[in-house]
């Protein structure tokens, strides 16, 4: 189904029993992803909406976490997000 470069660590999120929606939640498997894997530079997240079940608008402290963590940890997120560009918040904007 997946065809990845073997280098890649895919994880689905999904297969994991937790309320994902939580941003301190995800923010914690992100880090406990980390903190087992040294080597990891960058974390893709593809489907943002799809996984924490929640609009751009409500997602301000989950980002802010991205950029605390990439920030402590040197680690760079690229998240894809469905949507319009000009009307994401701020925050977002600020992203990319």
């Amino acid at each position: 189904m997946y065809d990845l470069n073997h280098k890649v660590r895919f994880i689905n999120v999904s297969e994991f029993p937790m309320d994902i929606s939580s941003s301190c939640t995800f923010l914690g498997f992100i880090c406990g992803i980390i903190s087992g894997n040294f080597d990891i530079k960058w974390v893709y997240i593809d489907d943002l909406i799809r996984i924490v079940r929640k609009l751009p608008d409500e997602m301000k402290e989950l980002f802010e976490g991205f950029n605390d963590i990439s920030e402590k940890f040197n680690v760079d997120f690229y998240v894809s997000i469905e949507g319009d560009p000009d009307s994401m918040p701020e925050f977002i904007k600020e992203c990319y």
